[in-house]
C-alpha cells in the first residue's frame, strides 16, 4: 500500500485577517490621531473665536468711544459758533442805531439796503437758511433768505427772549411744513433807552440738513454699517432728532418707547454719562453701540455698528485656518493611504514570495517521494472537480502525466475500482460539506491486471472563491 497526501500550495496558510492586521492597526492608529487632531482643531477654533472676538469687540468699543467724543465735540462747537454769532450780533453797537432809524422810517432806503447787505453777508458766511428782522410784536421788518414766516412753535421763545433781553435758542422742531428748524433769537436794545427794552430782534434760522445732519451722519472711518444718530427724551418715548439710515424722514417723527429692551437710544437718554454696550438697534440687529451726552442740551449722540461687520475679519481668518487645516488633514490621509497601499503591496509580495518558496519545497518533496505523490484537489459549487496541482510521483505510481491529470481529473478516477470509487465519492461529499479530514485506502486497477492499493489522506479547506480544496 502506498500513501498519497493532499495539501495546499503553501505551508500553514495566512488568513486575510492576518494579512491585513498590520494595515488595520495602522489605520486605527491613524483614525485615533485624526480624531485627536479634529478635537484639538475644534478646541483651537473655539478658543480663537472667543479670544479674537473679544479683542475685536474691545477694540471697536474704544473706536466707538472716540467717534462719539469726536461727534459730540463737533456738535458742541457748532452750537457754540451759532451762539457766538448771536452774542456778537447782540453786542454790536453799530447796528442798533441803523435798526432804530429803519424802524422809525421804513421808507429810508439807505438804512434798508445797509441792513439787507449785512443780513445777506451773515447768512451766506455762516450758512444760515434765513435771517429775519422782526419788531417787538414779532412782525416781519426785513428778511434774507426764502423762509420769511415765524413759526408758531418758535413764537413763545421769541417773546421770552424779548422779555428777558437775552439771546435764546429753540430746540430742533418741525415747522408747519414738516421741515426741521432751529432758531437763535437776538434782541436789539437801543442805547438811549434807560429801561433797556428791546425794540426789535434778529432771528437766525438754521436748516439742520445743510450742515448739522451731514456732520452727524458722516462716519469717520470706512464702514458698511456704522451709523450716528442724535436723540432726546420726549416723555415716555425716545425721539430721533436726526435722520436714520434705514428709516426715511425719521427726524422728529420716529419714536420708540423708553422701555424698549436693549435699545441704545433708550438707554442713552436715561444716562448723563457716556457708555458703550452690546445691544439690539431699531432694526432688530445685533450691534455694538456707544452714546454720549451733548453739553448744554438734552441731546444724546448714539453711535453703532453691526456686530457682524466687527467680527467679519475674524470669521474670514477662521475660514482660512479651517481650510488650511482641512487641506492638511486631507493631505495626511492621502499620504497615509499611499503608505498603507504600498505596505499592503509589499506584504502581498512577501506572501507571494513565501508561497513560491513553499510551493517549490512541496513540489521538490512531492517529486522525490519514492512511493507517493502530493496533490491539490478542488471541488466547485456546481459539482465539477479538478486537480490544480499534482506531483510527478503520480507518473511513477499510476503511469499518468501530471499535466494530463490536471487537464482532466477523470483519467485518474477512471483507474479506481468501482467499489472504492463509490465509497470515495460518498466520503468526498461528506468531507466537503463538513470540512472534515478524509483518510482511506483506494484500490486502483492498473493496466496488465496490476492492482495497487493507495492510502489517501486530505484536509479540505474552504476558499473565498466558493470552492473547496
Amino acid at each position: 500500500m502506498m500513501e498519497a497526501s493532499q495539501s495546499d500550495s503553501a505551508s500553514p496558510r495566512r488568513t486575510d485577517t492576518d494579512q491585513r492586521a498590520p494595515g488595520l492597526v495602522m489605520f486605527r492608529r491613524f483614525m485615533l490621531l485624526a480624531i485627536a487632531f479634529l478635537l484639538m482643531a475644534t478646541l483651537v477654533g473655539v478658543s480663537f473665536v472667543i479670544l479674537q472676538g473679544r479683542q475685536l469687540e474691545e477694540r471697536e468699543y474704544s473706536n466707538l468711544e472716540s467717534i462719539a467724543r469726536l461727534k459730540t465735540e463737533q456738535i458742541e462747537n457748532w452750537l457754540q459758533e451759532r451762539t457766538g454769532d448771536a452774542a456778537t450780533l447782540h453786542a454790536s453797537k453799530g447796528l442798533v442805531p441803523i435798526i432804530q432809524r429803519f424802524i422809525k422810517d421804513r421808507a429810508n432806503t439807505e438804512s434798508r439796503n445797509f441792513l439787507l447787505d449785512r443780513l445777506d453777508v451773515m447768512r451766506e458766511s455762516f450758512s444760515y437758511s434765513s435771517i429775519l428782522l422782526l419788531d417787538r410784536a414779532g412782525h416781519l421788518l426785513l428778511s434774507s433768505g426764502t423762509d420769511t414766516d415765524m413759526p408758531a412753535a418758535a413764537h413763545a421763545i421769541y417773546l421770552s427772549a424779548m422779555d428777558q433781553d437775552r439771546v435764546l435758542s429753540t430746540d430742533l422742531y418741525l415747522d408747519e411744513q414738516g421741515n426741521v428748524q432751529m432758531h437763535w433769537i437776538v434782541p436789539i436794545v437801543p442805547e438811549d433807552q434807560p429801561q433797556q427794552v428791546p425794540v426789535a430782534a434778529v432771528v437766525l434760522r438754521v436748516d439742520p440738513k445743510t450742515f448739522l445732519y451731514p456732520l452727524i451722519s458722516t462716519w469717520p472711518t470706512r464702514s458698511a454699517s456704522g451709523e450716528v444718530s442724535l436723540v432726546r427724551r420726549d416723555g415716555d418715548f425716545v425721539v430721533a432728532l436726526s435722520d436714520l439710515r434705514h428709516v426715511k424722514d425719521a427726524a422728529l417723527k420716529y419714536k420708540r418707547p423708553l422701555h424698549t429692551p436693549s435699545l441704545p437710544a433708550a438707554i442713552a437718554v436715561q444716562s448723563d454719562h457716556p457708555g458703550t454696550m452690546r445691544s439690539v438697534d431699531y432694526r432688530g440687529v445685533d450691534v455694538l453701540s456707544g452714546y454720549r451726552p451733548v453739553k448744554g442740551t438734552d441731546w444724546r449722540l448714539v453711535v453703532r455698528i453691526d456686530r457682524a461687520e466687527v467680527l467679519a475679519p475674524m470669521w474670514q481668518a477662521f475660514r482660512w485656518i479651517a481650510a488650511i487645516m482641512l487641506a492638511a488633514v486631507l493631505a495626511a490621509m492621502f499620504a497615509f493611504w499611499k503608505l498603507l497601499h504600498q505596505q499592503r503591496a509589499l506584504q502581498a509580495l512577501e506572501i507571494d514570495t513565501e508561497k513560491l518558496k513553499v510551493n517549490a519545497q512541496i513540489q521538490s518533496l512531492g517529486d522525490n517521494l519514492p512511493n507517493g505523490f502530493v496533490y491539490r484537489y478542488q471541488r466547485m459549487p456546481d459539482g465539477k472537480s479538478s486537480f490544480s496541482y499534482i506531483s510527478n510521483g503520480v507518473e511513477k505510481l499510476l503511469g499518468l502525466q501530471p499535466a494530463q491529470v490536471m487537464a482532466d481529473a477523470s483519467v485518474l478516477f477512471a483507474n479506481i475500482a468501482p467499489e472504492s470509487m463509490q465509497a470515495y465519492a460518498k466520503a468526498e461529499v461528506r468531507s466537503a460539506q463538513d470540512l472534515s479530514a478524509y483518510s482511506g485506502v483506494l484500490l486502483y486497477n492498473l493496466p496488465r491486471a496490476h492492482k495497487l492499493w493507495l492510502h489517501v489522506s486530505s484536509v479540505p479547506m474552504f476558499s473565498h472563491q466558493g470552492f473547496v480544496s
